[in-house]
């Protein structure tokens, strides 16, 4: 799928999924062309092209700005000030990630916490990191859920447990019940499941979507999305692409490129040429996750311009990509 198509999808559903946020960005654009404008000035603006519109600035305007504003962390500072401030190519990166908070709901990036050593102590912190920064969701094992949940609770994070994390080669009726046990929480977005990648690699397809469909349906069943971990690392392209139709026949609705606990290969991640591939095979039908090796704000750009979904990055390389080590 090319550029200027995922672009148009992604413009398309602006107004669909939230006029509100729609019209601000417009306005931000209109912004950068003429004179200063407060965040306050910027919303009863594109609240004034609501219907109803009663000339106060609503209760939901001061979140909404916050959510932007967190999306790059910066903090207390004037979202004015910050545009203004801009050279060209960062200011259309900044649109670029607010289109993308727009339309996903959510911030471009995923906190992961699944390192095996890490105490109880490190994960509460680092949950609490996560939603500072306005991550989509946190990554988690699913033994820490009641750990985690009581830190997003009330926020725009939320939970996205692992399940069958990192080998993908429990029964099917172990991976369900995973699934099941996790995906009733109200503060979970999305299930991670990883796929049985032994037997993509064997050739067994039939059995991955039989397996793969009894996983949907436990995470459909409470209304929480999943994504299927490929790990890429160990296929080919051939097999990627493949299962890029087994996950959209199952009904998933992600697929991912790594858990980054792979060993034995050479680690690479999400590489542009494997998104580009998987993008190729996934059209509209199934969204895409980058994870694995998103350790600049080069490689992180180069995914946003590409027009991924979503991506998931280690909480250490966090502040490298938001490029908040200035």
């Amino acid at each position: 799928m090319n550029k200027r198509r995922i672009l148009h999808r992604r413009e398309h559903s602006l107004e669909k999924i939230d006029p509100w946020l729609a019209k601000m960005l417009e306005v931000l654009h209109e912004y950068k062309k003429h004179d200063k404008m407060s965040d306050q000035e910027v919303a009863e603006k594109a609240l004034m092209s609501r219907p109803g519109y009663s000339k106060i600035l609503n209760g939901k305007a001061e979140p909404k700005i916050l959510s932007v504003r967190n999306i790059l962390a910066v903090g207390d500072r004037n979202l004015g000030d910050l545009i203004n401030d801009m050279g060209g190519e960062d200011f259309n990166h900044f649109m670029k990630l607010i289109a993308i908070k727009i339309t996903d709901g959510s911030l471009h990036l995923e906190d992961y916490l699944r390192k095996p050593e890490f105490t109880e102590e490190d994960i509460v912190e680092l949950t609490k990191d996560g939603v500072k920064l306005g991550c989509a969701t946190i990554c988690i094992n699913p033994g820490y859920m009641d750990l985690c949940e009581p830190y997003v609770k009330g926020t725009d994070t939320m939970l996205c447990p692992v399940t069958d994390f990192p080998f993908g080669t429990s029964s099917t009726a172990s991976r369900v019940a995973q699934i099941e046990q996790v995906a009733k929480y109200d503060t979970v977005k999305e299930v991670d499941i990883v796929a049985n990648f032994g037997y993509i690699r064997a050739g067994k397809y039939d059995a991955v979507l039989e397996d793969l469909k009894a996983c949907v349906a436990a995470s459909h069943k409470y209304g929480r999305e999943i994504k299927v971990i490929f790990e890429t690392d160990a296929l080919n392209e051939e097999q990627v692409r493949k299962m890029c139709h087994v996950c959209i026949e199952a009904g998933a609705d992600f697929v991912k490129t790594s858990t980054g606990f792979l060993t034995g290969f050479e680690s690479h991640g999400a590489t542009p040429e494997i998104i580009a591939a998987m993008m190729e095979e996934c059209g509209d039908k199934i969204k895409i996750k980058g994870s694995g090796c998103i350790r600049t704000r080069e490689h992180f750009l180069q995914l946003i311009d590409m027009g991924i979904d979503r991506m998931g990055v280690g909480y250490r390389s966090v502040p490298v990509v938001l490029d908040l080590n200035k």
